[in-house]
């Protein structure tokens, strides 16, 4: 049981930080295609044939946008989901991402105990470095740090992973115990 509830934690994990990297979208289709692609682009007569321009904010690269749009998009890519939770904190030069999902105490314990949880949980610390690695490439421009913790989901000032501009500073795993507060602006 316990080994069904790592995996999931591990799974959980690092689809939360593959949704925390805004890199891009791939769309895929099914199928196959024979002959010439011209004549497959032309609409048969008497076909009504129908266009929809579409447009999102999320076409804007994320290099080019302005420091409030930056902070806009960044909220947009946190939004808390059923399994997570995720606060969002402003100051003058930083952005704190405060983030905490079910089981991650679990995990921390399992962790510490069992070396292949171990192992399991240095990827998920790595991932978190490589997301504030991520956004402070975009942040830096405007001398902003990109701060973000992983909380243990009842205490939110009970700091598990802490991350800076790419740098992993702390986990509760390989640190031991030490008291870490999240910035949070208060």
């Amino acid at each position: 049981m316990k080994n069904k509830r790592a995996v999931a934690f591990l799974a959980l994990a690092m689809s939360l930080s593959i949704v925390l990297f805004p890199a891009g979208k791939v769309y895929a289709t099914e199928g196959s295609v024979s002959g010439n692609l011209k004549d497959s682009t032309q609409p048969v007569a008497g076909e009504v044939i129908e266009e929809e321009t579409v447009t999102t904010s999320e076409s804007k690269n994320p290099e080019d946008m302005t420091r409030e749009e930056l902070i806009e998009f960044t909220k947009e890519q946190m939004k808390s989901d059923g399994t997570t939770s995720c606060d969002f904190y402003v100051g003058d030069d930083y952005v704190s991402i405060v983030v905490s999902f079910g089981d991650i105490g679990e995990f921390l314990e399992l962790a510490r105990n069992n070396n292949a949880y171990k192992e399991s949980w240095d990827v998920v610390v790595d991932g978190m470095s490589d997301v504030t690695d991520l956004y402070y490439g975009y942040y830096k421009k405007y001398g902003m740090d990109v701060h973000l913790y992983v909380v243990e989901e009842t205490d939110h000032d009970k700091v598990l992973i802490y991350s800076c501009n790419g740098q992993k500073i702390y986990d509760r795993v390989n640190d031991g115990d030490e008291d870490i507060k999240p910035i949070t602006g208060q």
